[in-house]
């Protein structure tokens, strides 16, 4: 799935509570793409991701881009196994990654994809 059909999968749920879309941001991809990197790695290093928290919303990142110092971010990580689910039905099913989308203070968002073996790791920053 293209990053642009994410988002426009995304802000389709946000239309539907009549929510504005969200807008595709640079430095939250780039943070995004950053974390996403990361949880490969403790995949690669352990073999396994078992003591780590994906899948969940995190509600504010410290290591937040410069400009994003001061603003609430969300971050949610969804880890997808191929051919076995899908992203939208990933957060459509999770109440609280559900919850973060239609939050109505976030106005931007930042995406990461990354496809390692039988994974796809998504990465979504939201301010």
């Amino acid at each position: 799935m293209q990053i642009e059909n994410c988002i426009d999968s995304i802000n389709s749920l946000r239309f539907d509570a009549c929510l504005e879309d969200l807008v595709l941001d640079i430095p939250l991809c780039q943070m995004a793409k950053e974390r996403n990197k990361e949880n490969l790695d403790f995949y690669l290093e352990n073999g396994n991701l078992d003591e780590h928290k994906i899948n969940e919303v995190f509600p504010f990142y410290i290591r937040a881009p410069k400009e994003y110092k001061n603003t609430p971010i969300a971050e949610i990580e969804v880890l997808l196994i191929k051919n076995k689910n899908t992203l939208m039905k990933s957060l459509e099913s999770n109440s609280k990654n559900r919850a973060v989308i239609l939050n109505p203070l976030f106005s931007k968002i930042g995406i990461s994809c990354l496809k390692f073996n039988d994974y796809i790791f998504f990465m979504i920053e939201l301010s």
